[in-house]
């Protein structure tokens, strides 16, 4: 008799396990996924058809009205990008696109109105940040109040290896993240964020050297070069390039610190290279961010590679790329798969290319993905070709932040029924040992008594407020339907559910409802 192979029984069995939930597994069951998109500053100014106030506030509200239809949860809205600012900043000038002049006082303040919108409809919002960039045009910028940067600190401004000052051009000139009164300065403009506005998060762009930093030498700043060669700059005698790395990651660690002492629960993100580690043009090599580094270190909180490719690309195929990002990240936070939706609107990329992306991400395990940008996932959306974002999906709970969930809501009660409508009411959780109420509730309806509350099809509202009723208005006559409902704390936490109770909904009879 063969001696049993419990290795072989082991591997065979955990085959089995994986192939079932990747083939059997149906996509859109998923309930708990990050869906964010990409806001940019200029999908809510110099891109209207008329840059006007109106028409900026009107559109704002319009990109968190279509998210929440979309069934997005989370918006990374677009707040600096030169050196100047889309909200009331203590330390940066107002950006020119909002009334036509920099540091012209547009009369309401656009992250705040964003902020209302988004949090009235259940979504987050993360404040997007562009980091190290200052200005960018062929002509400098306006004289303003307070002062831009630009002129402030021209020493600040990263130089090639020959010495030579990034010049003006269509491109952005970057500030050396080599100096230190640099990373000091970024920061508190951050921080100014943190303290003074209702975020879910801060989401850092050009958190790195500028392109090709490694070929042209970017930064070889005075500052820098000094500090570099100096036992106080670099104390672990670092080589050039990793020296360099740890400027970023300086930074990046400073202010999670800073931020998370503030606001516990805000979430630090950045948006990166497409490419870690798999050629010279990618995010560790090119322009020396070890975003991987930043995760195990536990100095942010999810990290999104802008993979714009599509799965058939020559050299960075989509799926090749994203599973690298995936399987070489061996910390406990996510890495959040960026989606180039633009793309899908030209030819040269496949009418269900996007679709087969969001499929692709959830079959290797990312928690979720981040789509780039607003403009073209309304235009996918209105031509039907986004699927698989038919359910409601929570956000995923970050443990590291809050792991306690809250307590149940109790008495789930019928509170009106009739043909058209069901009204629930229930009684509020008792407060959960963190101190942690309901932020919000899932509901849900399912057509037997007995359903699974991980299958996302069986979730039927998420509401938007602690308020504990809810007024389901699309029933059908004759039909019974069974409900249950569970709190959400601010973390994404779900409790345990409530009971479930049995809902006949009364046919209708002529004359009325009864």
């Amino acid at each position: 008799m063969k001696k049993f192979n419990f290795r072989f029984a082991a591997l065979f069995g955990l085959y089995l396990l994986t192939f079932t939930f990747f083939t059997c597994k149906p996509e859109f069951t998923r309930k708990q996924e990050i869906r964010a998109v990409w806001v940019s500053r200029w999908e809510y100014t110099k891109n209207l058809p008329e840059n006007t106030i109106q028409n900026q506030q009107l559109k704002i509200q319009e990109v968190m009205q279509k998210s929440q239809a979309a069934r997005l949860n989370m918006v990374l809205f677009q707040v600096r990008g030169q050196g100047d600012a889309y909200y009331r900043s203590q330390y940066e000038p107002w950006a020119k696109e909002l009334t036509g002049q920099l540091g012209g006082d547009p009369g309401y303040d656009p992250l705040e109105l964003a902020i209302q919108e988004a949090h009235a409809r259940g979504l987050e919002i993360h404040a997007w940040f562009n980091t190290f960039t200052c200005w960018r045009g062929t002509e400098p910028p306006e004289p303003t109040t307070p002062e831009h940067i630009f002129y402030q600190h021209p020493e600040w401004f990263c130089v090639d290896k020959d010495g030579q000052r990034m010049p003006l051009s269509e491109h952005y000139i970057f500030l050396s993240p080599g100096i230190p009164a640099v990373r000091e300065y970024i920061q508190k403009v951050a921080l100014d964020l943190v303290q003074n506005y209702d975020l879910d998060g801060i989401h850092f762009d050009y958190i790195r050297y500028p392109e090709n930093a490694r070929k042209l030498g970017f930064s070889h700043d005075s500052i820098s070069v000094q500090r570099f060669n100096s036992m106080d700059g670099n104390p672990n005698q670092l080589t050039w390039e990793d020296w360099q790395r740890e400027q970023i990651t300086q930074f990046v660690s400073s202010f999670y610190d800073a931020a998370t002492r503030i606001k516990p629960m805000l979430k630090v993100s950045a948006a990166v290279f497409g490419r870690y580690d798999l050629s010279a043009a990618s995010s560790f090599h090119s322009v020396f961010q070890d975003s991987h580094h930043w995760l195990i270190e536990g100095k942010i909180d999810f990290i999104v590679p802008m993979i714009y490719w599509h799965r058939a690309h020559p050299t960075a195929p989509f799926g090749e790329t994203v599973t690298d990002w995936i399987n070489s990240n061996t910390s406990n936070r996510p890495i959040i798969p960026g989606i180039g939706a633009y793309r899908q609107l030209s030819a040269d990329w496949p009418a269900d290319e996007v679709k087969k992306q969001v499929k692709f991400v959830r079959k290797v395990g990312a928690i979720g993905m981040a789509f780039f940008s607003f403009t073209a996932m309304d235009q996918l959306w209105q031509k039907n070709r986004l699927k698989g974002l038919t359910t409601l999906a929570n956000l995923p709970p970050m443990r590291w932040k809050d792991n306690i969930p809250p307590s149940a809501p109790q008495d789930l009660q019928r509170e009106k029924v009739n043909a058209r409508e069901v009204v629930l009411t229930w009684v509020p959780p008792l407060t959960a040992m963190d101190g942690d109420g309901a932020a919000y509730y899932n509901i849900y309806r399912a057509t037997t008594p007995e359903f699974d509350p991980s299958d996302a099809r069986n979730l039927y509202a998420i509401t938007t407020d602690h308020e504990p009723v809810f007024a389901d208005r699309h029933v059908k006559p004759g039909k019974t339907y069974y409900y249950a409902i569970s709190a959400m704390d601010k973390g994404h936490n779900e409790s345990q559910l409530s009971e479930i109770i049995k809902v006949e909904i009364l046919p209708m009879i002529a004359g009325g409802d009864q």
